[in-house]
């Protein structure tokens, strides 16, 4: 294993030299490898937060991308446990308020505030894509989703649909109130409701001859944002954010180890709920994938990426690519809202921004800089993870009862030789999402076609079963050998609290109808005693 860091270690250092690790790339495959962020062109190689109107919103594909574990994997967690970002004297650019909200940027993490702990996957808000204080309605997916009569492409269908409506009714109203030239011409409350999230001056003293140049600067405006392409969809979140919430226990405590042994701000490790939520299931359809959503050119220089292995997928092995990754970052930006923007959009393409901006300041850059792919993704990155940061800190306040998944029990072991998908499985007794789940970064010419598995990159085992793997892969042992000591080595069971059943189906009904499909709500165990560290058996635990 040291050798296999050492390596890593040793290609990141020469890709760094090269320039190749982020120069143009963002880790995400932002828009720099992209097309630009338009929203009338969908998303692209963009956080899944940000891809609003198409069918990849839909809950038939975020159930697609929700783990399938035997039932008593899921009826265990532990209560969830509220950040701790203390003891970080001498993290690289790290104060106690290194990571406040900047006052120009306050609005923007409100509005994502919104999406994370207010409106589910089936809700969302119109608003206007420059000014995210301006909400103009709310939508309701509800009784479509409900309804057993449409097929999951007939209620993708029909969210579009009324999303594209809703939008054009919002766009036709604007375009007549920027016409307006008395009193008489805002005809009903939702007409004084629009107009009252652009001027403070009611309407009827608005048409007062002393206000004309007020009137004259609101149509202008008015008329600006009633074109369609200002006008974006944002889906809801919250359910998917506790879910992240949920999935981030088995990673987070070894996830801060990694970070603080880097000497990086340890509140980083709470990207991934902007990225995926903590879903290592999590694909972009331009290719990014894990949870940290790296592009395979990124991950090259760093990790094994290949038609059998994608080391992108793993927990473990990303989250030290991602904190050298933004290590290198800050050291080219000098700045921890650069450096995490860059994340998204490259560090050349923040550069960029910073010299053409003349300022190192974000909000200021987000207000002056009209980079043809600096668009609403980028702009709006770091204000995303700001949201995420104070959802997270008071997440049983905002979200409810929270909880953490167990972290499963797992140790990993270098392969030397290759060896075959169905002999990984036997190490965890024929429970072949168990296996999948925590080797993930095999893929399915692996695990579907039972292509061997190649030296060079590593299997993860149950920690009972350690000794034994690294004996049968080092070929000191037969499969007949390894048949009998499998039998007699047993992995440490987790079997469901009785009686519980009832009670978790009772809490994920009480969420919403969204997060009924995709969050397992978990019957609880005792709480970890507070200075518990990370297991040794974590999934991210490194056996170095």
């Amino acid at each position: 294993m040291i050798e296999r860091y050492l390596l890593i270690v040793s290609l990141f250092c020469a890709a760094t030299a090269r320039g190749e690790t982020r120069a143009q790339f963002g880790a995400d495959g932002g828009p720099e490898v992209a097309s630009p962020d338009d929203p009338d062109q969908g998303a692209f190689g963009l956080p899944a937060i940000f891809r609003d109107d198409g069918v990849e919103t839909d809950a038939e594909n975020a159930a697609q991308m929700t783990e399938i574990l035997p039932e008593r994997y899921l009826l265990r967690s532990v209560p969830w446990r509220a950040p701790d970002y203390s003891g970080q004297e001498g993290a690289l650019g790290w104060q106690p308020d290194t990571f406040n909200v900047p006052p120009e940027l306050v609005a923007r993490v409100e509005f994502w505030k919104s999406i994370y702990a207010k409106y589910t996957t089936n809700e969302g808000v119109l608003h206007d894509i420059d000014n995210l204080s301006i909400v103009y309605e709310a939508l309701d997916f509800s009784a479509i989703m409900q309804d057993s009569k449409l097929s999951a492409k007939a209620k993708a269908r029909a969210r579009t649909k009324l999303i594209k409506e809703k939008r054009e009714a919002i766009a036709n109203r604007l375009e007549r109130l920027a016409k307006m030239k008395s009193d008489s011409d805002v005809r009903d409350d939702l007409d004084r409701s629009l107009l009252a999230l652009f001027t403070k001056t009611p309407a009827p003293s608005l048409f007062q001859k002393e206000n004309s140049k007020e009137l004259k600067q609101v149509r202008k405006t008015l008329q600006m944002s009633s074109k369609i392409r200002k006008i974006r969809f944002q889906l809801g979140q919250k359910d998917n954010f506790i879910l992240g919430v949920y999935y981030s226990g088995r990673y987070l405590l070894a996830m801060e180890k990694v970070f603080r042994a880097e000497r990086l701000p340890v509140e980083l490790t709470r990207l991934p709920f902007v990225e995926s939520s903590f879903n290592i299931l999590a694909r972009s359809h331009v290719g990014a994938s894990g949870v940290w959503q790296f592009m395979p050119r990124t991950a090259k220089p760093t990790m094994m990426v290949n038609r059998e292995v994608d080391e992108r997928n793993d927990p473990a092995t990303a989250t030290r690519a991602a904190a050298r990754l933004m290590r290198s970052n800050f050291e080219l930006l000098r700045s921890w809202p650069l450096a995490l923007t860059a994340y998204n959009h490259g560090a050349t393409g923040v550069a960029r921004a910073v010299r053409t901006a003349k300022s190192r300041e974000l909000p200021v850059i987000i207000e002056n800089y009209t980079g043809r792919r600096f668009g609403f993704a980028s702009s709006n990155f770091y204000a995303c993870f700001l949201a995420a940061l104070e959802v997270e800190k008071d997440a049983r306040k905002i979200l409810g009862d929270v909880k953490w998944s167990l972290e499963f029990d797992g140790s990993e072991v270098d392969v030397v030789n290759p060896i075959s998908w169905k002999t990984l499985i036997d190490f965890y007794d024929g429970e072949t999402p168990l296996a999948e789940l925590q080797n993930p970064h095999l893929t399915d010419r692996v695990s579907k076609e039972h292509q061997p598995i190649p030296r060079g990159t590593f299997v993860r085992v149950p920690s009972s079963r350690l000794d034994l793997a690294k004996e049968f892969i080092e070929g000191k042992i037969s499969d007949e050998t390894l048949k009998t000591k499998l039998a007699i080595t047993p992995i440490p069971r987790m079997s469901p609290v009785e009686g519980r059943e009832g009670s978790l189906r009772s809490k994920i009904g009480a969420v919403s109808d969204a997060a009924r499909s995709l969050i397992p709500f978990l019957a609880p165990t005792p709480a970890p005693t507070p200075t518990a560290p990370a297991k040794a058996g974590s999934v991210l635990q490194r056996n170095e």
